[in-house]
């Protein structure tokens, strides 16, 4: 789900959750949507995909409901993806 104050704006679901990140990915192409002021917040855990595919969408926050691999925030701290 992409947020924007605390609105949902965007919100997909796959099997494997770095592919629903994806579709996220896709609809803020398609649309032109600014992703300087979003946070993509997931059920999952947190995999190195998640990290590479939010970061080249460009939103700066990505909030996960459960836990982190120790890959996943390496990268992220290594590419200055802020997680929660």
């Amino acid at each position: 789900m992409l947020r924007k104050k605390g609105r949902p704006l965007c919100y997909t679901e796959d099997v494997e959750r770095h592919n629903a990140v994806g579709k996220i990915a896709g609809w803020i192409y398609r649309d032109s949507v600014d992703p300087a002021d979003k946070i993509l917040y997931t059920t999952g855990y947190l995999t190195s995909e998640m990290v590479i595919k939010t970061t080249r969408t460009g939103v700066p926050i990505l909030v996960l409901r459960l836990g982190f691999t120790a890959w996943g925030v390496d990268l992220a701290w290594q590419v200055g993806l802020t997680l929660v």
